[in-house]
């Protein structure tokens, strides 16, 4: 009887794995058919999507080279050795 007890414990254990596994295969399934329905909406002709990227790096790029600037415009205006107090120490001199 203890067999047979833990058989269907094992048993029961493992239905319910599956029946995960099968519940997130649907929801994957859902989200891949979700993603497709809109890729499909936007009615891209061909090598439009490479276009998009190109356009995407460019605008990453440019924003990555504001932020260099601001961070070297703070640097010569506002940073603790910054260009005026510098020049202003070297009249000084």
């Amino acid at each position: 009887m203890e067999s047979l007890a833990k058989e269907y414990d094992r048993l029961d254990k493992r239905i319910k794995e599956i029946e995960t596994h099968r519940q997130e295969a649907l929801e994957k399934k859902e989200f891949y058919e979700y993603q497709l329905q809109e890729i499909e909406k936007l009615e891209l002709q061909e090598g439009e999507d490479e276009k998009l990227e190109e356009e995407y790096k460019k605008i990453f790029h440019a924003g990555q080279i504001k932020e260099k600037l601001y961070a070297t415009l703070y640097a010569l205006r506002d940073g603790e050795y910054n260009v005026s107090s510098l020049l202003h120490q070297s009249k000084k001199m």
